[in-house]
């Protein structure tokens, strides 16, 4: 019991113990394999080497075709091709530059690049040492056939050559071009030099072994490949049916050989590159081996079993309950406990971990707290920006009628005074009712029409029928101020402002118009961005804090998908959308 709590009180002597046992054994286990095992070293060469063979084949081959595609792709994505699409036969200078463009890449990759054969709109352009093109050649062949690619670009494995007049064999690819109405408007044609991928093709080191490269309308043997075409045949015809399945088959030839069959595929244009290699000792073993790698396969099995079980006992195990516990979503997380029976490192974990939980719940509660706050601070804000300024304003203007004799206007505009701000303080009630909110918003019209009423006239329709609904305190009052002072106030021609509404099955929007100057879109961008900025950024150098104030308020109350929109065409007008949920007063009457 002793030596079974030294080897697992920590997780690391508890690794090392599992380690040290898992060694003892696969030393055993070598030892006794060896021996049966050497006989197969010559076989497992010449795996490695068929490998490595077509390895090297593959990256000279990708790399062949990359380059090939990239230089292609280049050309069909020509800013002159693009244009005489466009523009046909009319574009000359178009032909001119597309003609040298072709030149140039054909010198540059003169090595891999047999010929180039343009066609848009029925006018030809052509690259190549050999210049007479075949008279039976018609390129809407091309649309027709069965050939595998991306995006309308082709590949053609080794063929006669279609274009020119001549008994030549050329890898072609082809790319069709089409019009906005996906009709065929021309092609584009490059043959590849097959001298390249004939060399890469011949030079294998394995002794009888050669290579196919492999698509779905042919096939290419090198011209120094042993005479197997029925083996050659019997490749393909597995290839076609998608039954060359493994990294290595083992086929028997007609002639009563067999070989072995390795093959891979390439990146760019999917062809199959196969490696066919007479049949070695590559897979020579006697039923002994075979036996007794199963029975060692079994115990091994067997004893992988019995380590999970500790490892799950001893770490999984403790680890689960800790992540378990980590996905809780419980305000108060459930404290770990443990026993002595479990690594040192995991109780070391457990206590950390129990202590970042009792630390997050209270910071959790100390942001609640703060978030709290804050928002009762914007309110406050808002109101100590509105009051003073607004109250010492509509008080000069009292001063200015009662000094004129107009005592009932002054009368009316005390009164309006009064209601504004019984309304703006509400028993310091957050919520109000729209009823509330209207006639708060009229008391306010009627003064600004008091003192500016040469400049702007108003017009307030909201239906009766949504004054039982709530709203968030003052979110009428900012948005008509600014209509007043940054809309109507700076035009020339005489405002008017509209506040209207609309409302949906579950949602009411206010609106508030005016046909004032209106908002550039750059400004408009940053009054957008301003009015989800927290007040604690400072950041108001467009909205203030009246807009922001309404929008953040009514988010934080509702919802993201509620709050402030704003419309506006420079010069025209400027809308501001106040969305909020269909939800009654609670004291309404």
């Amino acid at each position: 019991m002793k030596l079974k709590k030294d080897l697992f009180h920590s997780l690391s002597s508890t690794i090392n113990a599992f380690y040290i046992i898992l060694i003892v054994l696969f030393t055993l286990l070598t030892g006794s394999i060896i021996y049966y095992v050497a006989n197969s070293q010559v076989s497992r060469n010449t795996e490695t080497t068929m490998e490595s063979v077509l390895n090297q084949k593959m990256e000279y081959l990708s790399s062949l075709y990359r380059e090939v595609f990239e230089q292609f792709y280049i050309l069909t994505k020509d800013d002159s091709v693009q244009q005489l699409l466009e523009a046909g036969a009319s574009s000359p200078n178009n032909y001119l530059e597309l003609s040298e463009n072709i030149e140039s890449l054909y010198t540059r990759n003169a090595a891999f690049i047999d010929s180039i054969y343009v066609n848009i709109h029925g006018y030809v352009l052509t690259q190549s040492d050999q210049q007479s093109l075949n008279e039976q050649f018609n390129h809407y062949g091309f649309y027709e056939l069965d050939a595998v690619g991306n995006e309308d670009y082709y590949w053609l494995n080794n063929h006669t050559d279609y274009v020119f007049d001549r008994e030549q064999d050329v890898q072609s690819l082809f790319h069709i071009l089409r019009g906005k109405d996906n009709e065929p408007l021309g092609i584009i044609i490059m043959n590849l030099k097959t001298s390249s991928v004939e060399r890469t093709l011949r030079e294998i080191s394995l002794d009888n072994s050669y290579m196919l490269l492999m698509s779905n309308e042919t096939y290419y043997v090198s011209e120094d490949a042993p005479n197997n075409e029925g083996l050659d045949r019997e490749i393909y015809r597995l290839y076609r049916n998608h039954e060359l399945t493994n990294d290595i088959e083992k086929l028997d030839a007609p002639d009563g050989k067999s070989y072995n069959i390795r093959f891979a595929t390439l990146g760019t244009n999917k062809w199959r590159v196969v490696l066919v290699t007479p049949e070695t000792k590559l897979f020579d073993s006697n039923a002994t081996i075979f036996l007794l790698f199963i029975i060692l396969a079994l115990l091994l099995a067997l004893i992988a079993v019995l380590f999970l079980r500790m490892v799950r006992r001893y770490i999984s195990t403790p680890i689960k309950k800790m992540a378990d516990s980590m996905l809780t979503t419980k305000t108060y997380h459930e404290k770990l406990t443990w026993t002595d029976e479990i690594p040192q490192e995991l109780v070391i974990l457990y206590q950390t971990y129990n202590d970042l939980t009792d630390r997050n719940v209270e910071l959790m509660e100390q942001t609640t707290a703060q978030q709290e706050e804050k928002m009762a601070l914007e309110v406050a804000l808002l109101h100590a920006q509105i009051n003073p300024h607004f109250l010492y304003n509509t008080l000069f203007s009292i001063k200015g009628l009662c000094d004129l004799g107009m005592n009932e206007e002054a009368s009316q505009m005390i009164s309006n005074l009064s209601d504004f701000f019984r309304t703006s303080l509400s028993r310091g009630k957050e919520m109000i009712t729209i009823e509330e909110e209207v006639k708060n918003i009229k008391s306010y019209l009627y003064m600004m029409e008091m003192r500016y009423g040469d400049f702007f006239t108003y017009e307030l329709s909201i239906p009766e029928s949504l004054y039982s609904y709530q709203i968030v305190k003052l979110s009428l009052q900012p948005i008509v101020e600014n209509a007043i002072y940054h809309g109507v106030m700076n035009d020339r021609k005489r405002g008017r402002i509209q506040i209207s509404s609309s409302e949906t099955e579950d949602s009411i929007t206010l609106i508030v118009k005016d046909n004032g100057q209106g908002i550039t879109r750059e400004t408009l961008q940053i009054i957008q961005a301003e009015i989800h900025t927290p007040f604690v950024t400072g950041a108001r150098e467009e909205t203030g804090v009246g807009l922001r104030s309404v929008h953040i308020r009514i988010k934080n109350r509702y919802g993201d998908q509620y709050g402030l929109q704003i419309e506006s065409e420079a010069g025209e007008y400027t809308k501001v959308l106040i969305r909020i949920p269909k939800i009654k007063g609670e004291d309404y009457a």
